[in-house]
């Protein structure tokens, strides 16, 4: 029986969960619409960022950690003889 190599292609998609603690005197509506915004950053540095900008103070800020995923999934794309 011949031997024969595959390269797989897979693509991982992880999902993170995280919480931060801040304060504001903006309404809730303003608040919420600034979240929208917030909310269309590529990292939780940015949404800080984005709050701090607006007045508003972070007192704990969101964790950088990448080691406890909360929802990890994984999908074989192709594969292909070589």
């Amino acid at each position: 029986m011949n031997k024969r190599k595959y390269r797989i292609e897979l693509e991982e998609t992880v999902r993170y969960r995280r919480s931060a603690i801040v304060e504001t005197d903006l309404s809730e509506d303003v608040f919420n619409s600034l979240l929208d915004v917030a909310q269309r950053s590529d990292h939780p540095d940015d949404v800080e960022m984005k709050l701090e900008n607006r007045g508003v103070k972070v007192i704990i800020k969101f964790s950088n950690s990448y080691s406890s995923p909360f929802d990890s999934e994984i999908e074989i794309d192709d594969y292909e003889e070589v």
